[in-house]
């Protein structure tokens, strides 16, 4: 009789399976918005490099008003007055160092009375002195109490 065929050989093993490519980076993500309106000036000019400049920080960003001394809020002030504490000789601050300007954190439910100082504008030699009665705040408020500007 004929000798056994031998077993069918084994197939091959399949080729190794490529890795899968390394996943795609996120898209970059957007630019973020505009600080002011685009066509807004820095009334800063010392502030071309300066991180502490008000015209770059995001508690002053203001698209409608931009940086106006009546209408900047107290967060952007105290941005403002700590600016032109080390940066005097920038004509931007020239307003901010004439005026009496004084920032206070109002805590809520808690009577916060003001007295007349001179640290506080005055009207003709007569100081202004605020009081705040306990019952008066859901929440800590900061405010600025500031001379009005007549320009």
């Amino acid at each position: 009789p004929p000798p056994p065929s031998p077993p069918p050989p084994f197939p091959p093993p399949p080729p190794p399976v490529p890795p899968p490519p390394p996943p795609s980076p996120p898209p970059p993500k957007p630019p973020p918005p505009p600080l002011f309106a685009e066509d807004f000036t820095c009334p800063f000019t010392s502030c071309d490099s300066d991180k502490g400049c008000p015209c770059r920080n995001m508690l002053c960003s203001d698209r409608v008003n931009g940086i106006q001394y009546k209408k900047v809020t107290p967060g952007c002030m105290s941005v403002i007055v700590e600016y032109c504490k080390t940066n005097s000789e920038d004509p931007g601050c020239a307003k901010y160092r004439s005026k009496k300007i004084k920032l206070q954190k109002i805590r809520k439910f808690k009577r916060t009375k003001l007295q007349q100082s001179s640290d506080l504008p005055s009207k003709k030699g007569r100081y202004m002195s605020l009081d705040f009665p306990e019952s008066s705040l859901q929440d800590d408020l900061d405010i600025v109490i500031s001379e009005l500007d007549n320009a």
